[in-house]
C-alpha cells in the first residue's frame, strides 16, 4: 500500500479570501463578521475589525480574532466573487511574494507549481 494522501480542502479558496471582509457561521450559531488576515492549519482562521453577535445577547466588537477550523460551519463569501479567479490571483501572488524573497536573498527563483497554485 502506497503513501497516505491527505483529502483535499479548501484551504487554497480560504487563502484566496485574504484581505476581503466576510461572514462566518460557528458551530455555537454565533455570526461572526470581520477582515480575514490570514488561514492557519486545521483551516483556522484570523480576523481583524471583527463583531461578535451570539444568537442571543448583545454584538461584541473585537480588534483581532481567532477562530479554530473546527469552530467554522459556513463561510459566506461576496456574491460577486469568482473562485476560479480568486484561487488564480492567490496563487499568482504567492509565486510573486516568494520570487520577490528569493531575491531578496539572493536565490533562484522558484517555478510556479503545476497547475498554477
Amino acid at each position: 500500500m502506497g503513501p497516505r494522501r491527505r483529502p483535499p480542502t479548501l484551504a487554497c479558496y480560504l487563502e484566496a479570501l485574504v484581505g476581503m471582509r466576510l461572514v462566518i457561521e460557528l458551530h455555537c450559531d454565533t455570526i461572526v463578521r470581520g477582515v480575514l488576515t490570514a488561514v492557519g492549519d486545521g483551516l483556522d482562521l484570523q480576523l481583524e475589525s471583527a463583531s461578535i453577535a451570539p444568537l442571543q445577547g448583545p454584538t461584541r466588537a473585537a480588534e483581532y480574532l481567532y477562530l479554530r477550523g473546527s469552530r467554522v460551519r459556513y463561510v459566506h463569501t461576496p456574491p460577486n466573487l469568482n473562485p476560479r479567479e480568486a484561487i488564480t490571483a492567490a496563487a499568482k501572488r504567492r509565486t510573486s511574494a516568494l520570487a520577490d524573497h528569493a531575491a531578496q536573498q539572493g536565490k533562484h527563483t522558484p517555478a510556479m507549481p503545476k497547475g498554477g497554485h
